[in-house]
């Protein structure tokens, strides 16, 4: 992945010369698979995809070719570096705090696309630092940028000031001593096989029999088992987006506004994973993924609030500039982007016609609208969030468009952070007929898990789809892996022997007998890192309250 910095400063990496140009004014990310993303960074004049205007801090994709204009500057693509060839790697996997990464990290020191570990096709294993804020150190040593360093097991490796050797270690090939061990221990099984069938007492048609002894019947004993690949289309991509919603406590216009000012800080697109639980539709998901702005960092609250205020400014200015034509209104500041291409889309807007039918009803039209925008400021406010669009992928199908993906909605949740489940249903209330297999809640697991004895599994599409789509094979595929409860459960939830990456949240983790135990719901980097899981007791609890009639 590489980042290209473009405005008209010279630390950019595509210096544009023109007095429109912000300093900073865009950056577009070079993804591995090719994808480009563009974004404007609250630049003065604005950014132009063909005839559209970018809305300031959301991403876009792009393709080459496209007609984009920076202010007053046309894009020259023949400037724009390609993606870089990594046909010379077995594997890449993207270090950041960016939620397209393979290894997501977060934390403030660490940069959107920070580092790669790269697996060389003959297993040798580089990270490469890309030109991050913080740089990357292999053990006490900050390495050069844009070059790749040999490392191997037994290194220390840290990204800002996060140490990711542990996340790592687990992307690095392993020594193929298992093999050797388990040919090794075949043979051992073989000469013990032919030992004990040669004393074995023999049965009618010379089979063995069990050997009795103090009338004490020696048996094996199995355990009922299911392969975890019976679940592969039990499982499901979910793709969503969601926006921010201020509601004011004190509206100063309730005769033309409701008090809410939606669309702040829209998000792009996350993944994370889903498990059908019935023939009706219904999945089983993380709360965090049905109400994610529940969830938002202290830095993610700081920018909706910031995007806020500036939604308020933008409002007393447009207001002004339609009146008067006050030019000067037009002037960017503080980084913000009051032009007048952005005043005249604002004043579209239904919250600009609010505004405008409520101050039109005053005499003094300017006395009213200072009044309004006072209160606004002086006013409370609480954040919530609303669902855009939530959707659901199988695997083995192949997806090349959003609206080849099926629709389906939010209809419960825990209602606590702590108990991280919520339900899904599909618009239609019908599992698909291919789906054989579900995770019925009447057959959840209730038992204690042993710390690094109970065998578990879990089904999910880490990353979203730059993993999951496979373009050769042309399906969506899952990531399948065994696991082991590695501390004592709490009373929510359990560790799990499992590094998580972004995508993974809402994944089944079912046992043996193929009974759900509990859902994945993310991992830290802190102490080497780790994965939790929610105990699946409480996803049934609100399945009987909602599904259950």
């Amino acid at each position: 992945m590489r980042i290209i910095k473009i405005g008209s400063s010279q630390s950019c990496d595509l210096v544009l010369d023109s007095q429109y140009v912000s300093s900073l004014h865009a950056e577009m990310t070079i993804l591995d698979d090719g994808q480009i993303i563009l974004e404007d960074k609250n630049s003065k004049n604005g950014t132009t995809v063909g005839n559209k205007k970018l809305e300031p801090g959301r991403e876009t994709n792009v393709q080459r070719g496209d007609r984009i204009s920076f202010a007053d500057v046309p894009l020259v693509w023949a400037k724009v570096p390609v993606a870089e060839k990594l046909t010379a790697y077995k594997s890449v996997y993207n270090i950041g705090s960016n939620y397209r990464n393979e290894i997501i990290l977060n934390s403030q020191t660490v940069s959107r696309f920070h580092a790669s570990v790269r697996v060389g096709k003959d297993g040798k294993v580089y990270i490469h630092d890309n030109g991050s804020r913080n740089g990357t150190m292999v053990n006490g040593a900050k390495i050069a940028s844009n070059k790749d360093v040999r490392i191997k097991k037994g290194d220390n490796i840290v990204c800002g000031t996060e140490d990711v050797t542990e996340q790592i270690l687990a992307v690095m090939p392993k020594t193929n001593t298992t093999l050797i061990y388990a040919i090794a221990g075949a043979a051992c099984l073989l000469v013990l096989m032919g030992i004990i069938y040669a004393v074995w007492p023999k049965g009618g048609d010379d089979q063995p029999t069990a050997f009795v002894s103090d009338s004490t019947a020696v048996v094996s004993s199995t355990t009922s088992s299911v392969s975890p690949e019976k679940y592969r289309n039990t499982v499901v991509y979910v793709g969503a987006q969601y926006h921010y919603i201020a509601e004011f406590e004190d509206n100063p216009m309730p005769d033309t506004w409701n008090g809410k000012i939606e669309d702040i800080a829209a998000q792009q697109p996350y993944s994370a994973t889903a498990f059908f639980l019935d023939r009706k539709g219904y999945l089983g998901t993380n709360r965090h993924v049905a109400v994610p702005w529940e969830y938002r960092s202290g830095e993610e609250d700081n920018r909706v609030r910031e995007s806020i205020e500036y939604r308020i400014e933008l409002m007393r200015r447009t207001c002004m500039f339609m009146q008067t034509g006050d030019e000067r209104l037009t002037q960017s500041n503080k980084g913000r982007d009051f032009s007048m291409p952005t005043m005249q889309a604002f004043a579209q807007t239904d919250l600009f016609k609010a505004i405008n039918a409520h101050i039109g009803k005053y005499p003094n039209w300017q006395a009213e609208l200072n009044k309004v925008i006072d209160r606004l400021n002086r006013s409370r406010y609480s954040i919530s969030g609303a669902i855009d669009y939530i959707m659901v992928g199988y695997a083995g199908r192949n997806y090349t468009h959003l609206d080849e993906f099926q629709r389906c909605d939010v209809v419960a949740d825990s209602k606590d952070k702590e108990i991280d489940v919520a339900l899904l249903q599909l618009n239609d209330k019908k599992t698909p007929q291919d789906v054989e297999q579900v995770f019925s809640p009447s057959s959840f697991s209730n038992d204690r898990l042993v710390p690094l004895k109970d065998k578990l599994f879990t089904i999910g599409y880490p990353a979203g789809l730059s993993w999951a789509l496979d373009k050769r094979a042309k399906s969506l595929e899952p990531s399948i892996k065994e696991t082991k409860c590695s501390k004592e459960p709490s009373k929510y939830d359990f560790e799990l022997q499992e590094q998580s990456v972004g995508g993974s949240s809402g994944s089944p983790i079912f046992n043996e007998a193929g009974q759900l135990v509990g859902v994945l719901w993310g991992g830290t980097s802190i102490a080497g890192g780790f994965t939790k899981a929610v105990h699946a007791k409480y996803l049934k609890k609100i399945y009987d309250e909602e599904a259950v009639q």
